[in-house]
């Protein structure tokens, strides 16, 4: 339904990236689990249906670092302010349906997120944290 209102313009572009420097925790707690989750966000624009993927990477319990990076698709309709008549909950839904569609994953979006967080991560003078190049619809830990 959606996908009929856009023509086959699109626009990336990274909009955020955030790093923050924890501390240790203040107890050993023998096991340290690497966070990692993924989200979007739809916004209606007159010209456009903007789609935000965001990326955040942290630790359980939190120290080290934590990291968020942000990029956004904004997919050009057909007609000017065609969304008006589209909800807001429609509209995340059908997003969320078809996410490598609406954030460009063969475009390579998530592919650029890693590498970001890989450059940033390899700063700790260690190894990269290299995560997967796709969107993952859930919560997880590595």
């Amino acid at each position: 339904m959606l996908k009929e209102l856009l023509n086959n313009r699109c626009r990336i572009q990274l909009e955020k990236v955030e790093m923050n420097a924890l501390d240790d925790p203040a107890e050993e707690t023998g096991s340290l689990e690497v966070i990692v989750s993924d989200s979007v966000t739809t916004k209606k624009k007159s010209d456009c249906l903007r789609v935000e993927c965001t990326r955040h990477v942290g630790f359980e319990p939190a120290c080290n670092f934590e990291i968020t990076v942000t990029y956004s698709v904004e997919h050009y309709l057909k007609e000017s302010d065609s969304l008006k008549e589209v909800s807001d909950a429609a509209i995340q839904k059908e997003v969320e349906e078809n996410i490598p569609f609406y954030i460009q994953e063969k475009r390579g979006l998530m592919n650029r997120v890693s590498l970001i967080i890989a450059q940033l991560t390899s700063a700790f003078d260690s190894a990269p944290m290299i995560l997967p190049p796709y969107f993952q619809t859930e919560e997880s830990t590595t």
